[in-house]
């Protein structure tokens, strides 16, 4: 039980670094100082283009994290509002690309048929052994489940993100 303790509290560290990584106070040197945004500029860019060919990303929609199992699995699935997405493996960057508006339609109406704040936080059986752990934030609610308690909206919702994951890039 000690272990699975351990994994849940690993895959929830997991998820809030990835949810707050940008929201430290730490500056461009990472010692606390002001933002590189806040510090004065060399009167010379790296390069004439520097900054200007990188779009702003979307805000995001949802996020999941697999982990768990025998094998050890750690996957992230992003999902923005404009329907871009990117995943993550453990080893790996994995496929990213865009849903199209009938995917994306699909995913917002299992996202808002689930009702996130009328869901149980956690509903992990503390028994089962080498299961998959999905924590899932959507609209500022977290969500985890291993899946042994049948839940039909976020079951879902699961199965959507879970399709990107292996899907191959569009």
């Amino acid at each position: 039980m000690r272990v699975r303790n351990g994994v849940i509290a690993l895959v929830l560290t997991a998820a809030l670094g990835v949810t707050v990584a940008g929201c430290g106070s730490a500056g461009a040197d990472g010692k606390g100082g002001p933002p590189s945004s806040d510090r004065p500029r060399s009167s010379s860019p790296a390069s004439p283009s520097a900054g200007q060919d990188r779009k702003k990303p979307s805000p995001v929609l949802v996020d999941m994290v697999v982990s768990g199992g025998f094998a050890g699995r750690h996957q992230q699935v992003r999902v923005h509002e404009d329907g871009t997405y990117t995943t993550l493996d453990k080893k790996k960057d994995g496929p990213k690309g865009e849903l199209d508006t009938e995917k994306l339609g699909a995913l917002r109406q299992a996202l808002d048929s689930a009702d996130f704040d009328k869901l149980p936080r956690r509903t992990v059986d503390e028994d089962g052994r080498d299961m998959l752990v999905y924590v899932v934030v959507y609209d500022h609610v977290t969500v985890m489940t291993d899946r042994s308690t049948p839940i039909e909206p976020l079951d879902d919702v699961i199965d959507k993100l879970s399709d990107l994951l292996t899907e191959p890039s569009s």
